[in-house]
Order: C-alpha cells, then sequence, then structure tokens
C-alpha cells in the first residue's frame, strides 16, 4: 500500500468522528418539555404476560398520537352506543 492511500484512508476514517464533534446538538440540554423531546415508553405486547416493545417518540408525536388514539376510540364507542357500525359489510350507509 501506498503512503498516499494509507494517508487518505486515514483522513477518510477521521472524517465521521471530527463532523460528531462540529454538532451543536446536545440531547442532554433539551428541556423534558420541549416537543423535540424524545420518550420512549415499553408498550405490552398482545399475548404475552411479560414481553413488552419499546416505543420511541418525541413528545409532538405523542402527543398526536394519544390524540388520534382518543378521537378513534369516542369514534368507537359512539358508533356501537347508537347502534350504527359504518364498516361492517353489507350495513348500507350511515
Amino acid at each position: 500500500m501506498s503512503l498516499f492511500a494509507l494517508i487518505f484512508s486515514g483522513a477518510i476514517l477521521m472524517m465521521p468522528a471530527a463532523d460528531a464533534a462540529e454538532r451543536p446538538y446536545d440531547p442532554t440540554k433539551i428541556s423534558p418539555d420541549d416537543p423535540d423531546y424524545m420518550r420512549c415508553r415499553k408498550i405490552p405486547v398482545t399475548g404475552s404476560l411479560v414481553k413488552k416493545e419499546r416505543l420511541c417518540k418525541t413528545n409532538a408525536e405523542w402527543a398526536e398520537y394519544i390524540e388520534r388514539s382518543r378521537k378513534e376510540a369516542d369514534d368507537f364507542v359512539g358508533r356501537h352506543r347508537t347502534g350504527q357500525d359504518c364498516r361492517a359489510p353489507g350495513t348500507g350507509t350511515c
């Protein structure tokens, strides 16, 4: 291997380390209330007593996830409270 190839390959290996050192982002300085703060939760797996799935999202994504889940639950309860199930085949339109 020539001296030039050795120096060039060493420079390439050092580039990602230099790039990582120059990044201004520091996750330890983000407030836990910040919408971009990443949170991980362990969600129980259906059919298992002990297995959990790790789900990581930002605070903004968790808020959207929770809002969507609430809306779907309200729709489900509302449809079944009135006896309507618009998704059932052969029921016609709501």
